[in-house]
């Protein structure tokens, strides 16, 4: 004969089957996923303060910064890194910076719904996000001593300039301290503008500050991190007569 079935759709989703005092139930294991996200190109620009060129050896990392999960970390070269981004808030954080440059603070920014790229309310032009370096500043002593001196020298007008022209700095030197200088990384001239009373001015010093803070001249490390300069004495010339002593005539 025909065996009878009850069918019941339980409050989970799941089926139960009865039949003859027996039941059995199917359970229900499907999962709806939903839509599929919309993600939105995102870029991400890394530059040195005061230029529009990308920045390489940075260590960047993007991070969800609401409930999100996404997390990417990389190193610039140079060029701009593009996300693929869902909406919702991201913090980018600069986790090592290149040789010579300071970490930056760190930037919060938000994809919205519409795609937009904002940072503090914002939208950014181009969806891009941009991040700057600062150089690092790295003491660097001059010092203005006569040959054969030792003691420092008083009186020399002195000017110190990068080979780049973002930085000049002149003063008269006080015979007692050395002039401390704030330098980044770069070449520099040390120059003699006026030399004290009866001293010669001095060829000018090159000197290169390197990306870990080296002071190098003619290539060789200075250790002590000064550049010395030295004014010799001007030659004088002495006019010598030989006289006749009978008639005093020369």
């Amino acid at each position: 004969g025909v065996v009878g079935l009850t069918l019941e759709v339980l409050g989970d989703a799941s089926v139960q089957i009865a039949s003859e005092g027996k039941t059995a139930t199917v359970k229900n294991t499907y999962t709806s996923t939903g839509s599929t996200p919309v993600k939105y190109n995102v870029y991400i620009s890394k530059l040195a303060e005061g230029t529009d060129t990308g920045l390489s050896g940075a260590t960047l990392q993007v991070k969800s910064a609401d409930s999100g999960t996404y997390e990417k970390t990389w190193v610039s070269d140079g060029t701009v890194m593009t996300l693929q981004l869902e909406e919702g808030k991201y913090t980018l954080s600069e986790l090592n910076p290149p040789a010579g440059y300071l970490a930056a603070t760190a930037i919060t920014f938000e994809v919205t719904d519409a795609g937009e790229v904002k940072v503090g309310g914002t939208a950014q032009a181009a969806n891009k996000v941009t991040m700057y370096d600062k150089l690092k500043e790295y003491d660097v002593w001059i010092s203005k001593q006569a040959v054969g001196g030792g003691a420092e020298l008083k009186d020399a007008q002195l000017k110190v300039e990068s080979a780049d022209g973002t930085y000049s700095e002149t003063w008269i030197s006080d015979g007692v301290n050395k002039k401390k200088l704030a330098l980044k990384m770069g070449t520099y001239t040390l120059t003699e503008n006026i030399a004290p009373n009866n001293y010669d001015i001095a060829e000018s010093i090159t000197f290169v500050v390197t990306a870990d803070g080296k002071v190098l001249v003619g290539g060789a490390e200075v250790t002590t991190k000064t550049v010395l300069m030295l004014d010799k004495l001007k030659t004088k010339t002495v006019s010598l007569s030989k006289v006749d002593a009978t008639n005093s005539d020369e």
